[in-house]
């Protein structure tokens, strides 16, 4: 169960075959932005269409881990994991909420 939120920005619309994806940027603490591709309803339950405007605010679930100083460890819920692999990511404290 995630314990947190993080912040995210819908990139961009990807397919609806069979389930909607959506393109999902998350950017760490050292500023590198990660992507996600993803199925709309693993990420969020908000209504995100083909028709909706991009890009767009998103927070999606996580598991707060460590916090040093204005950083948190992260593991992304589900498990999502970015393009490159990772389900594990440091963002800056202001990014996260917890829930």
């Amino acid at each position: 169960m995630a314990d947190a939120i993080v912040r995210a920005t819908a990139i961009r619309w990807v397919t609806d075959d069979q389930t909607a994806v959506i393109e999902v940027g998350i950017f760490d603490s050292d500023g590198q932005e990660h992507r996600i591709i993803e199925k709309v309803p693993v990420l969020t339950r908000r209504d995100i269409t083909s028709a909706s405007a991009f890009p767009a605010d998103l927070w999606i679930k996580a598991d707060a881990g460590t916090v040093v100083g204005e950083h948190v460890e992260v593991t992304l819920a589900h498990p999502v994991e970015t393009t490159e692999g990772l389900t594990q990511l440091r963002v800056a404290i202001r990014d996260v909420k917890w829930l």
